[in-house]
């Protein structure tokens, strides 16, 4: 899984990269190990008037578009939210690709 992060509203510091990876990315890609490494994912971080982080994820799978939303004021808050959305969308997709899955 290769993730292209854009953001509007502020600067990603170093600190917040490295909380993305180690929150996120590290989490969601060995969920993904049948996936290309090349496969592109897409990552928008904003933050509105209030100060809340709102990030938005998307990526393409054979026959499913994975796609989340989270919101926090917190930006930790915000990317475990994500995380466990995707890991969800991920093993219910994985779940309906598996060849013993009767449906």
């Amino acid at each position: 899984m290769n993730i292209q992060i854009s953001c509007d509203d502020f600067e990603v510091s170093d600190a917040l990269k490295i909380l993305l990876h180690d929150k996120f990315t590290l989490k969601i890609s060995p969920l993904l190990s049948h996936v290309s490494a090349d496969t592109p994912a897409y990552l928008r971080l904003n933050k509105d008037k209030y100060q809340h982080y709102t990030l938005n994820f998307d990526m393409s799978l054979p026959n499913k578009k994975i796609v989340a939303k989270a919101t926090h004021l917190l930006f930790e808050s915000a990317v475990i939210d994500l995380e466990q959305e995707v890991s969800k969308q991920i093993s219910r997709y994985r779940d309906d690709q598996s060849p013993n899955s009767l449906g």
